[in-house]
């Protein structure tokens, strides 16, 4: 898969459905830096590793004259290249004396679901699908719950007792204008999809549930709620830094 700026590279890190195990990136983009790029790109994809490449001299690059980590300097052969690659994936002849060790990473879901068996296959599901799951039964344990920590993702039933999915949802947006919330209904009906519309559901489920294209689902949701979040701290920064000049 390839990308041409920062902002294609971080949209295929949301929408596509495979792994990607390796970015190649410029560090001189049209969009931005690729060196900055890569905390991003790892906000997206945390097991993503990456290999830099400048067609700059390397003193250019950095305000200290240094150069960045292990840059593959243009133009490059394709051994060259293949080198770099092994070196950043931790193989072959060129894999470091220490292999990079990553943290374990899982994004986590909050499932609400007064239907104890689905729940509990769900849970299930999610877990092997490598999700962090803290799961209630009510609509009021979910915002209890979300009051408590944040989480990546939000799985709810549309009918529940004390609060469903669409209070939920409303709920959400007063804690958090950007996780995303899907929703499901083994009664889905007009009503309840164009509320959940309006609230700014992520998707509108029916039951039963497709449980693979779930797991996926879920996926690209969080993924999704990481850009936003990126997003929303950029401005937040750039915001700050144009108040600072402006005084």
């Amino acid at each position: 898969i390839e990308a041409a700026t920062a902002e294609a590279a971080r949209q295929m890190c949301v929408s596509h459905e495979g792994p990607i195990e390796l970015a190649v990136l410029d560090v001189a983009l049209t969009d931005g830096r690729g060196d900055l790029l890569v905390h991003e790109l790892r906000a997206l994809r945390p097991s993503i590793v990456t290999v830099l490449m400048s067609g700059f001299p390397a003193g250019a690059l950095t305000q200290t004259g240094a150069a960045p980590p292990d840059l593959l300097p243009k133009p490059f052969s394709p051994a060259e290249l293949r080198g770099a690659v092994a070196k950043a994936l931790g193989v072959g002849e060129a894999a470091p004396t220490k292999s990079v060790a990553y943290e374990p990473f899982r994004r986590s879901v909050l499932l609400a679901d007064d239907d104890h068996t689905l729940r509990r296959a769900l849970v299930r599901l999610l877990r092997k699908a490598d999700f962090e799951v803290v799961d209630v039964d009510t609509g009021s344990k979910a915002v209890a719950a979300l009051e408590a920590r944040s989480f990546d993702v939000i799985l709810s039933d549309v009918e529940m007792p004390d609060g469903g999915g669409l209070d939920l949802l409303a709920a959400v947006r007063r804690i958090d204008l950007d996780v995303p919330v899907v929703l499901m209904s083994g009664l889905p009906d007009i009503e309840s999809a164009a509320a959940a519309v309006e609230y700014g559901a992520f998707r509108y489920l029916t039951k039963p549930l497709d449980m693979e294209a779930l797991g996926k689902l879920l996926h690209h949701a969080a993924r999704a709620h990481a850009l936003a979040r990126l997003r929303r701290e950029a401005s937040a920064i750039g915001g700050a830094q144009a108040g600072a000049a402006d005084r």
